[in-house]
């Protein structure tokens, strides 16, 4: 009967504590990516690489994978075109994969953008 007892003991202390073990719902948060003002954010439909003048941006993301290493989707890349000057200029459209990696302390760090021209590689803040 001791046995028993101590055993019910030590089960019944284990199912007590297991609230102090990490679960899938208690993982940390999403790796994110900053946008031109410094906020992190994820998953974001857009993502512009020229914040001074979003010269160049993927817009419309959907994205098929997003965790702590990598995100990927698809989108549309606009780049302006400074003809007759960036003020005036129109912007390009061309579909394209995006995938975001090399994430430190949270935040993805590198942007891979891959459309018919071949593939950018783009430096996150």
């Amino acid at each position: 009967m001791k046995k028993t007892i101590g055993t019910a003991c030590i089960a019944g202390a284990l199912a007590s504590a297991s609230f102090l073990l990490p679960t899938a719902a208690q993982s940390a948060p999403l790796t994110a990516v900053h946008d031109c003002g410094g906020s992190p954010q994820v998953k974001p439909s857009e993502i512009i690489f020229y914040c001074g003048d979003a010269g160049d941006l993927v817009h419309d993301i959907t994205w098929s994978q997003w965790d702590a290493g990598t995100a990927v989707g698809n989108g549309t890349e606009a780049i302006k075109q400074c003809k007759p000057n960036c003020a005036q200029g129109v912007s390009s459209e061309t579909p394209v994969k995006i995938q975001l990696d090399t994430p430190t302390n949270g935040v993805f760090k590198r942007a891979l953008v891959t459309g018919p021209s071949g593939t950018k590689p783009w430096t996150l803040q």
